[in-house]
């Protein structure tokens, strides 16, 4: 298969290194699935002001449909392309002449893991981080950080899913509790939940996320658009 037209700069384990074919084919289907450019122009401003207000904007998961929409009104494209079974691909972030872009796989479905790998692209933007790593970013699921700024990365992608700190939890965290929690705060309360397990507060296998919405007929949506 060509290599893709995009530069990466990937977190694996070594970025010096090729793109895997797993990598490139996905990439090659991404470039594909690429929407028209937005008519607007890229704003560093819009699209951080729009950063904060997502969590909020999905708190329905139906609101995952609206968001190429939101995205295309501060200049920036996203696309769907779904994961492959034999790669952990997250999503990437990338620079073209016409604009930032967002591919999301949508790996693990969950609305709390999609929303957070959203965000962190697009904190990558925000951040200026694809001027400094060659134009693209491709984030796997169990590689180790190569790009230095990650860590960065993924507090600004949190904050903008939670501005603020979650109450403290009782002895016995209830479905009730964590509804209650969830509308105070106005997301969804699988991103409550979430954010108790990677705080371990919860462990990971719970009751507690019975249910959990999953967003991938949402995605799909936006490539009928």
């Amino acid at each position: 298969m060509d290599e893709p037209r995009l530069r990466i700069a990937a977190r694996r384990g070594n970025d010096e290194e090729p793109l895997t074919p797993t990598q490139n084919a996905w990439l090659a289907c991404v470039e594909r699935a690429l929407p028209r450019p937005p008519k607007e122009q890229h704003s560093q401003d819009k699209l951080e002001s729009l950063a904060r207000q997502v969590s909020r904007m999905v708190r329905d998961p139906s609101g995952f449909t609206s968001l190429p929409h939101r995205y295309a009104q501060a200049g920036l494209r996203l696309v769907y392309v779904e994961a492959f079974p034999s790669r952990g691909l997250y999503g990437a972030s990338f620079l073209l002449d016409d604009g930032p872009v967002i591919a999301l796989s949508g790996l693990r479905q969950r609305l709390d893991i999609v929303l957070f790998t959203l965000l962190h692209e697009t904190a990558h933007i925000v951040r200026g981080d694809l001027e400094k790593h060659g134009g693209s970013i491709i984030d796997e699921e169990d590689q180790p950080h190569t790009l230095g700024d990650e860590d960065e990365t993924d507090k600004l992608a949190a904050h903008w899913m939670l501005p603020s700190a979650i109450p403290p939890a009782p002895g016995r965290i209830s479905q009730q509790w964590v509804t209650r929690t969830a509308e105070a705060m106005g997301v969804h309360p699988i991103v409550i939940v979430g954010r108790l397990q990677r705080l371990e507060v919860i462990p990971w296998r719970t009751t507690l996320v019975k249910n959990a919405p999953n967003v991938t007929p949402y995605l799909k949506a936006w490539q009928r658009l």
